[in-house]
């Protein structure tokens, strides 16, 4: 027996319900793992809450994990029992095992711990994605990250400061100040300021930044466009804040000439040979240590209705993991 958690429908955390059941046998194409570390992302919130669709009830939240090959189906495999696997993007990871398709799977190096490729996986390639794919970051740039603290923007703010971008961090609260300066952030700013569009001319000698990374949408949206300078771009790559009302703003960006793009980083790694080159650099990136050391919180999987509860008032920084 293996402890997952299934939603009967959509709705608040409480909705999140732990189950025992019993895993088949994998079928050709597929493996059984068991799970070591589960990413928690907040497309699960979205998943859970109604703001996005679900394929189907009773339905297994998570997208990312990392665990070892317990099974195979059929003879025609690339993998074999033992080995070390991770995934992203791919639904059911809120469970103790699991079933899933070989082809999803990515073999991680012995150096690289199931927490790690848990914490960094999906993160890291949509920060990759962010600076080195959708825009080829340059060290004259001035950028500024929405929710600088989080999974996310804390990779963004040490990988564009790696490559000697200026960096504007944006936090939620005074309590994560200190998180962001300590990712090497060159300007911390309350996304609460009243006088914030102001305190972002100052910091660009009355310009406005030349790339935003905005994963929030919603209430952070204006803030973006008052942010951008004439003839700059915005990647919106997450709405944890709700919708970008872009209709509203639309003569905005038609007047500043803002290049507003939304990119998703299944789109950039579709290709089995792209989807390796990325992680490989991922991973070399982190063994530098340009991306810090991946300290996630963590929680334990029967605590799941508390990381959700936790997740969406943002009391956490950085990653955040669950262990079966």
């Amino acid at each position: 027996m293996s402890t997952v958690v299934k939603i009967y429908n959509q709705g608040s955390p409480d909705v999140l319900t732990l189950e025992e059941q019993k895993l088949e046998t994998p079928r050709a194409g597929e493996v059984k793992i068991r799970q070591e570390a589960i990413g928690v992302n907040f497309v699960d919130v979205y998943m859970r809450n109604g703001y996005y669709g679900i394929p189907h009830i009773p339905f297994t939240l998570g997208v990312e994990g990392a665990g070892i090959v317990e099974e195979v189906g059929g003879s025609e495999t690339k993998l074999k029992k033992n080995d070390r696997v991770a995934y992203f993007f791919s639904p059911g990871a809120y469970a103790e095992h699991r079933l899933i398709k070989e082809t999803a799977l990515i073999k991680i190096p012995d150096d690289i711990s199931f927490e790690v490729a848990a914490t960094i996986l999906a993160k890291g390639l949509t920060a990759r994605m962010l600076i080195k794919q959708v825009y080829q970051l340059k060290p004259s740039d001035t950028i500024l990250v929405h929710a600088a603290s989080g999974g996310v923007g804390t990779l963004l703010v040490r990988w564009a400061k790696s490559l000697k971008a200026k960096v504007i961090a944006v936090v939620g609260s005074s309590a994560k100040i200190e998180h962001a300066k300590n990712s090497g952030a060159d300007v911390v700013l309350l996304s609460s300021s009243k006088d914030f569009a102001q305190q972002v001319l100052d910091a660009t000698n009355g310009k406005g930044v030349d790339v935003v990374y905005d994963g929030i949408a919603g209430y952070a949206f204006p803030l973006s466009i008052q942010s951008v300078r004439t003839g700059g771009k915005i990647f919106l790559f997450g709405f944890s804040g709700g919708d970008a009302d872009t209709a509203k703003y639309s003569q905005e960006i038609i007047n500043k000439q803002i290049e507003l793009d939304t990119p998703a980083i299944g789109m950039y790694v579709r290709q089995t040979d792209v989807l390796e080159e990325a992680t490989a650099d991922l991973f070399a990136t982190y063994r530098s240590g340009i991306l810090g050391t991946a300290k996630p919180t963590s929680y334990s999987l029967s605590d799941v209705v508390q990381v959700h509860k936790d997740l969406e008032a943002r009391v956490t920084t950085g990653s955040v993991i669950m262990k079966p």
